[in-house]
């Protein structure tokens, strides 16, 4: 069974600044703009054209919660 999981928009949030770079994206630091809740948000260059890495990244998200470098997984945020 597959698990479900979160998209919210990019819209919800505004970032803060970058906490780095790397060959697959970029890690911004932001806000929830409603909450106040600061994270960490992964922007992830797309080679595809479509979600399918997008999605690879969040079930590896998911499937590694619970591990000690892991601090959490809220779920996904689309443009």
């Amino acid at each position: 069974m597959r698990k479900h999981i979160p998209i919210a928009s990019a819209e919800d949030y505004e970032e803060v600044y970058s906490l780095g770079a790397g060959s697959f994206g970029v890690v911004v630091k932001a806000r929830h703009r409603e909450t106040g809740e600061i994270v960490a948000i992964k922007r992830q260059r797309s080679t595809d054209g479509c979600n399918d890495e997008l999605l690879r990244e969040a079930q590896f998200l998911d499937a590694c919660s619970g591990l000690p470098f892991l601090v959490g997984y809220h779920g996904l945020a689309r443009d």
